[in-house]
């Protein structure tokens, strides 16, 4: 049987999961200088198109050879060189961890499906048991309250649509329009 998040034993992933947070605090203390963006920052950041990084060396050349053209807008070859040799430095490492980071979210994902389906079992199993059993009863109030929480929210905003539309009927009674339910 293939090893998977599923059926790992647990303290073999603890002792997994220890051993790459280790690995990822050796990462961060290697790369002091990274920065994180706001929310914000990040979604007025430039972006950069697919093949976009793969002309920056030709205009990159460009500017050098014409240097002379680009000097009044303070863009120098040198500059703009270095600028790239960082980019392209740090672009496989990106890559690598965009990927690790999708593959934890994906098994993440997957573990908290499997999660749900015994969980929302148990739950309904245990609600049904509860109207026998106090005790019962009592441990699931939290999770019946969390999910019973969206349900109350829809019931309140059909009750005040209702009353809204119940309050206009008779606003346009009053004004002396017929309505529908006339």
């Amino acid at each position: 049987m293939k090893t998977t998040v599923v059926n790992i034993p647990v303290n073999k992933l603890t002792q997994s999961v220890d051993e790459a947070l280790e690995h990822l605090d050796k990462i961060r203390r290697a790369l002091p200088f990274l920065i994180m963006l706001s929310t914000n920052d990040r979604k007025h950041a430039a972006k950069l198109q697919e093949n976009e990084p793969q002309l920056f060396e030709g205009i990159a050349s460009a500017v050098s050879r014409f240097e002379s053209l680009f000097h009044a807008a303070n863009i120098d070859g040198k500059s703009l060189a270095a600028l790239i040799d960082r980019h392209q430095t740090l672009l496989p490492l990106s890559r690598s961890l965009r990927t690790l980071a999708q593959s934890v979210d994906d098994t993440m994902m997957e573990l908290g499906s499997a999660l749900k389906e015994q969980v929302s079992s148990a739950y309904h199993l245990g609600v049904a048991l509860s109207a026998h059993n106090p005790g019962l009863k009592t441990a699931l109030e939290p999770a019946r309250r969390f999910y019973s929480a969206p349900a109350r929210k829809r019931a309140r905003a059909k009750r005040a649509s209702q009353r809204q539309t119940t309050n206009s009927g008779i606003a346009s009674n009053a004004s002396g329009v017929t309505s529908k339910n006339s």
